[in-house]
């Protein structure tokens, strides 16, 4: 794994002016509570953007997907068929979803 440490990571990327330091800190998939076989996909991401020359963090924010249930939610079954194709959809679902937290929140562009 790729060190966490800012001074570390600022170090190591010494020919840059800055580094924008992504992370996934958490997914897992579990049912929704009373609907056993009704699940959905839950993402956790870190984004920051590390001054290299000093070694600080410019900008920092976090992101948490944590869907409701719909009537699309998916069972257990549909989430792993075909090789995971629906945990998949799901897991592009929240990435897209930190992209525009992050953009809107922590870099506000």
């Amino acid at each position: 794994m790729i060190s966490d440490d800012v001074k570390k990571i600022a170090k190591d990327s010494a020919d840059a002016d800055l580094v924008l330091d992504i992370r996934t800190i958490n997914w897992s998939f579990v049912y929704f509570p009373a609907s056993w076989d009704t699940y959905r996909v839950l993402y956790n991401a870190r984004l920051r953007l590390i001054d290299v020359k000093n070694g600080t963090v410019l900008v920092e924010g976090g992101c948490h997907y944590i869907p409701k249930k719909t009537p699309d939610s998916p069972s257990h079954a549909v989430l792993l068929a075909n090789h995971a194709e629906r945990l998949k959809q799901e897991l592009h679902k929240a990435a897209d979803y930190c992209i525009a937290e992050f953009k809107s929140k922590a870099l506000k562009i």
